[in-house]
């Protein structure tokens, strides 16, 4: 029992996923790609017949649809190759507090959490479900500071910012939860049985 004890109280640190993160570039390079070729096309449709405005329409739609696509993913290629190069810890669990860096904040002591939401735990048999994990604080500003343009982007638009993104780390939401669980059980969330 002890055991238990000691293994939940453990810091548990979550890295970048090199390998999830080779595969956002790779796909956010072709799509980059892509999205170059489209300009090209939109342009050379534009100057190919200057004066004729059933292709001048087209070709600036194409350009349009390039640009926005190559700034979108252009943008997750550079985030991808920076973070792939990025050993320290993203998320950080300890017996006092949770600290996700990309908050860009200091990390939150359990005694300001008021609840985790997006862990589900059936009280019929205990099965675990687990979703979008946030950390649900009175004053989330104190915690949530990014200074990046995406990360204020990806966290700015959410009601509760302190949201933990596991997509490009290597654990899952299942992993966070499970650990949360067992760390701080009376701050998760519980559900009714669970049907269907």
């Amino acid at each position: 029992m002890a055991d238990d004890a000691d293994a939940a109280a453990a810091p548990r640190d979550f890295h970048y996923d090199r390998w999830k993160l080779a595969k956002y570039a790779a796909g956010s390079f072709g799509f980059t790609a892509l999205s170059t070729y489209l300009i090209y096309r939109g342009a050379a449709m534009i100057y190919a017949n200057p004066g004729d405005v059933l292709r001048l329409l087209p070709g600036l739609l194409l350009a349009a649809i390039g640009l926005t696509t190559v700034a979108f993913f252009g943008m997750i290629l550079i985030v991808a190759i920076s973070a792939f190069f990025d050993r320290t810890p993203v998320v950080t669990i300890t017996a006092r507090s949770i600290h996700d860096r990309r908050w860009g904040g200091q990390p939150v002591p359990w005694s300001e959490v008021r609840e985790i939401t997006g862990i589900l735990i059936n009280s019929m048999d205990g099965s675990l479900a687990a979703g979008p994990i946030t950390i649900v604080v009175d004053d989330p500003g104190r915690y949530y500071q990014p200074r990046g343009l995406y990360a204020r982007f990806a966290y700015g638009t959410m009601r509760n910012p302190l949201f933990l993104n596991m997509v490009a780390l290597d654990g899952t939401d299942f992993d966070l939860a499970t650990k949360l669980v067992a760390l701080v059980p009376g701050k998760v969330s519980r559900a009714g049985p669970v049907h269907g």
